[in-house]
């Protein structure tokens, strides 16, 4: 993660979304990534065993609260290596 600012970092959280045939709306699933510190790397493993219906992820992704950031900040993050899976 790269970081021009002033402003205390905040949480960037890992989301998952995953919906069963008995589901109306897609059940949400967060996870906080640990260890933001600038220019290091993380490596982060989220359990899955209390999730429901991984055989159906609807949709995955980021995200960060831009409000918690002054006008000007950067944030920057990089996502690879990326594995899902129940095992």
């Amino acid at each position: 993660m790269e970081f021009t600012g002033t402003t205390p970092r905040q949480e960037l959280t890992f989301r998952l979304y995953t919906q069963g045939p008995n589901d109306k709306k897609p059940l949400t699933y967060t996870f906080p990534v640990p260890g933001m510190v600038n220019n290091k790397e993380v490596v982060a493993t989220f359990p899955l065993d209390k999730v429901k219906n991984t055989g159906n992820v609807v949709m995955l992704g980021f995200s960060i609260s831009e409000s918690r950031y002054k006008h000007g900040e950067n944030l920057k993050f990089t996502v690879s290596d990326f594995t899902l899976t129940d095992k």
